[in-house]
């Protein structure tokens, strides 16, 4: 994403990524922040930090037993664009170390923000859990976030609106 932005000089953009594209908006902040304006993150996280195979399988059931607030129309084409990336990282351990030392240092309140940053999250995200505890970590390293009840962590597929006005207001 870096050697992308430089390639086409782009000045200052911003970086808004859900999920592991939130973790790794957050990567590319912390490689060069001269470069960058604002992140934005929605629900981001991997659920393979802490629970392993269980916390997919664990998702995968909460779709199947139909209590996602998320259609599975929208949550199959979440799979199918994130299953590219999800198989890289599993052929490159480098890659896939330094993502999850990064949600770990999330998850852990190490977290620093190197550029204004956002975190969106869905209070009820079936993946990612963000405690109490966590986000008041987060909020001391300069990290503005906002919950949202009732929504699940396909919420910014489902629910594109509140997303894009909540980006734009941040952007502003």
């Amino acid at each position: 994403t870096s050697d992308f932005i430089t390639s086409l000089k782009l000045e200052q953009p911003s970086l808004i990524g859900h999920s592991l594209g939130g973790v790794g908006s957050f990567g590319v902040a912390s490689v060069n922040p001269g470069n960058l304006y604002k992140v934005v993150a929605l629900s981001p996280g991997l659920p393979m930090n802490r629970q392993g195979l269980s916390g997919i399988l664990k998702g995968l059931s909460h779709y199947l037993d139909k209590k996602a607030k998320t259609p599975v129309k929208s949550a199959l084409f979440f799979v199918l664009n994130t299953l590219p990336l999800d198989l890289h990282l599993l052929r490159n351990p480098q890659a896939w170390a330094g993502i999850t030392n990064d949600v770990r240092a999330l998850q852990l309140e190490q977290f620093q923000a190197y550029v204004p940053s956002l975190i969106l999250h869905a209070e009820d995200d079936e993946f990612i859990e963000l405690s109490t505890k966590v986000e008041e970590g987060i909020r001391a390293n300069g990290i503005v976030v906002k919950r949202f009840v009732g929504l699940d962590h396909n919420w910014p597929i489902s629910y594109a609106g509140l997303a894009t006005r909540e980006i734009l207001e941040f952007l502003r």
